[in-house]
């Protein structure tokens, strides 16, 4: 503790604040300590490792109130020792694990987490993995529904939610680290209206193959998700769907869903796997009309249209789509694939990015820039051109030194 106590210290500025700078600086202390803990985590000595990491979340937590910690210097140190702890209670037994028990109980009320809610979660998160008596259950769910009362005063139904949920999440540990296979049944039953509540329901169901259930499950969650508008969620659920498809070999249901997310989430992973569905002859057809889909949507992007020419080497057409929005961040995405095939094509793109996009900005680093594209333009055997159009800008912008400069440097 004074280690930490002195570099942090050391590194406060006049009033005592730490600044973005001083962050680093002020950690090293606490560095230093996790080090010596990693040594007792290696040798299984949780009893020595312990009072290190307590050690660290009492001086550190509290640092955040008196620093900038932009950088996440701070909070990671706090994440390691909340990290540290949860290693410590995969190693505790007898004693020493009742004696940790209680730490994590009078650790989640402290103050000083008042600001750091998922921070605080953490202490009843490791509590779930070492309860092991009746009474421990016990204790540690009366203690969650103590939050769950507190959580609902909250005005933010988000973090409402979110709280609930991790609550939930805490208890179905406990049940399921305790094989209680019918509890868990009717606790998933009865909280199924929470996606990871649903989302275990499912990976059970999936678990022994119950893919009806799987199907029923993720539709109603489908439901629910278009209902509170969360594409999201209502992603996850089709996903499930699909993999129950997958499992049952049915190609109706895979072709459906795999599309489907590759039209919403742009993931190539489904675009690969509706292929597969198809023979190469019904694929000449089909993949037109994939095209026109991702066209359509709304979720609408040229890139997916690009991966999907690269992808079947259509390069014909990959060079007709750069060139009907050439820019700079086209050619420097899809160069690659056009230079060795049209590079008088690509010379004229160069060309007319030099002149309509980058010369007319100003400044050092567009200038720059500017000379990167006239020396891609002698690559693909455009010197002469190159040579040219040199002479053209400086006589258009010989106002600016600086960008003469920057072009007298092209060989």
């Amino acid at each position: 503790r004074r280690i930490i106590k002195a570099i942090v210290d050391a590194a406060r500025g006049k009033h005592g604040f730490i600044g973005y700078w001083q962050a680093s600086d002020a950690v090293e202390g606490a560095d230093m300590v996790l080090e010596k803990a990693q040594v007792f985590i290696e040798q299984s000595d949780a009893r020595k490792a312990l009072p290190i990491y307590q050690c660290i979340l009492e001086e550190m937590v509290p640092l955040l109130q008196q620093a900038d910690d932009s950088n996440g210097e701070i909070g990671s140190i706090i994440e390691e020792a909340l990290e540290g702890l949860s290693i410590c209670a995969r190693l505790v037994k007898g004693a020493l694990r009742q004696e940790m028990l209680g730490y994590l109980f009078t650790e989640f009320e402290h103050k000083r987490y008042d600001e750091w809610s998922d921070w605080r979660w953490n202490f009843l998160e490791i509590a779930a993995q070492i309860v092991t008596t009746s009474d421990e259950r016990d204790r540690l769910f009366k203690k969650l529904d103590q939050a769950v009362k507190k959580s609902e005063g909250n005005s933010d139904s988000w973090s409402n939610r979110y709280d609930i949920e991790t609550i939930l999440k805490i208890k179905l540990t406990v049940l399921e680290r305790q094989e209680q296979d019918k509890e868990v049944e009717d606790f998933l039953n009865e909280h199924i209206f929470y996606p990871a509540m649903r989302q275990r329901a499912i990976e059970k169901a999936f678990e022994r193959k119950d893919y009806i259930l799987v199907k029923k499950l993720s539709q109603e969650g489908i439901a629910l998700g278009k209902q509170q508008k969360l594409p999201g969620i209502v992603n996850s659920w089709n996903v499930w769907i699909l993999r129950a498809a997958e499992a049952e070999h049915d190609i109706p249901e895979v072709k459906k869903y795999t599309i489907a997310l590759f039209i919403d989430t742009g993931d190539f992973d489904y675009y690969k796997r509706y292929k597969k569905c198809f023979s190469s002859d019904e694929w000449k057809a089909e993949i037109e009309h994939v095209i026109n889909l991702v066209r359509k949507s709304k979720e609408y992007s040229k890139d997916v249209v690009a991966q999907i020419l690269i992808y079947e080497q259509r390069w014909d057409d990959l060079l007709a789509l750069t060139k009907k929005d050439v820019s700079s961040y086209t050619l420097e995405h899809y160069e690659r694939y056009l230079i060795s095939r049209f590079p008088k094509e690509l010379a004229g793109m160069y060309e007319k990015v030099i002149v309509e996009e980058l010369a007319p900005e100003a400044g050092r680093s567009n200038y720059q820039r500017t000379c990167q594209f006239l020396r891609r333009m002698k690559k693909v055997g455009a010197q002469k051109r190159m040579k040219a159009l040199i002479e053209e800008l400086s006589m258009k912008y010989k106002s600016r030194p600086t960008f003469l400069e920057e072009i007298r440097r092209i060989n």
